[in-house]
């Protein structure tokens, strides 16, 4: 995947769709892309993720349920919360970008409005649980 492939990814996908271009260009030179098999553990129970994942294609599954939103890690970068229990890969595989949680808090504080949409994501999924 090259950068303007990542670029274009990014633009779709809420709230890095808020960002200008070359706001856009230097998140995606920082996200490395990640493909998980099908049924490739994620994350296993007790742990913590290590970096944001910003789901392009497939799905992730937490005890068989598909999870409903695109971005997985927030929880744990910001909280150290762990997962309740194994997330894997859905039956087609997840493909990803991934952000290493340094570049995710460098990311937050150089745009706001990361910040604004992450804040945001937040609310919406505890109002939604």
């Amino acid at each position: 995947m090259n950068l303007a492939d990542r670029i274009i990814a990014l633009q779709h996908i809420f709230p890095f769709s808020r960002l200008r271009e070359t706001e856009l260009s230097a998140l995606a030179e920082v996200c490395l892309p990640r493909q998980f098999e099908p049924g490739e553990l994620v994350v296993d129970s007790g742990r913590t993720v290590k970096r944001l994942l910003i789901l392009l294609d497939g799905e992730f599954l937490q005890d068989n349920k598909k999870l409903p939103h695109r971005i997985l890690g927030i929880q744990s970068l910001l909280f150290d919360s762990v997962e309740s229990s194994s997330i894997v890969a859905g039956a087609a595989g997840a493909r990803c970008l991934g952000l290493e949680k340094g570049q995710f808090f460098r990311t937050i504080y150089e745009l706001p409005e990361i910040a604004q949409g992450i804040v945001a994501l937040q609310a919406h999924r505890e109002v939604r649980s």
